[in-house]
């Protein structure tokens, strides 16, 4: 499974706007699959993102590479 999280400010031109972005490789899963992203100003560690002001919005994108899914 492929899952993406896309943060973006209200700038409309697309790579301008995002403010953040984040895969799961860059996340830490737990071996049955769940996962808690803390987000927000300061957020810190493998799991954090850290958002400023301009954030107005989140993209989640999760891609099923298998025959079936979960």
């Amino acid at each position: 499974v492929y899952t993406s999280f896309t943060f973006q400010g209200a700038d409309t031109n697309a790579a301008a706007g995002i403010t953040a972005a984040r895969n799961h490789t860059q996340f830490d899963v737990a071996p049955d699959g769940s996962y808690e992203l803390v987000i927000g100003p300061g957020a810190s560690g493998r799991n954090g993102v850290p958002l400023d002001a301009k954030t107005v919005s989140v993209t989640t994108r999760h891609y099923f590479e298998n025959a079936t899914s979960a």
